[in-house]
């Protein structure tokens, strides 16, 4: 059985040794980091700032997230890409491609999501979230 096994584990061992498989498993643990729910585990580090207008805890909790979800989840890759792999981002698909069609592909999904949106934000469900 183990000599079925072994040579599997040791090529998908292989395969994840690319420069891409590296970046995916970053960004898995900076998920880890950036916590459930979006509520970064170090969240308690800005706890006094947070607290310190209790009308503005849960406006300041959602920014504390937001700003560490863009350092975590883009900021931190790119550096990855730019000084870790020194490779262009254009190669991992972050350059500015083709704007005629993203442009239609925006305005297509503003099409269909914007009465989407505008529909579920008058559902009180949406509300108590």
């Amino acid at each position: 059985m183990w000599n079925e096994i072994w040579p599997i584990l040791r090529q998908t061992y292989e395969r994840l040794r690319t420069r891409e498989a590296a970046l995916i498993v970053s960004v898995f643990a900076l998920l880890i980091v950036w916590g459930p729910k979006g509520e970064p585990l170090f969240t308690s580090w800005f706890g006094s700032w947070i607290d310190a207008n209790p009308l503005e805890s849960g406006f300041r909790l959602q920014l504390v997230s937001f700003a560490s979800g863009v350092v975590l989840l883009v900021c931190i890759p790119i550096l990855i890409i730019r000084f870790g792999f020194k490779q262009p981002l254009s190669n991992f698909g972050l350059g500015p491609g083709n704007s005629a069609l993203g442009l239609k592909v925006m305005l297509l999904a503003l099409v269909i999501g914007a009465p989407l949106y505008f529909g579920a934000s008058r559902l009180p469900a949406m509300w108590d979230e």
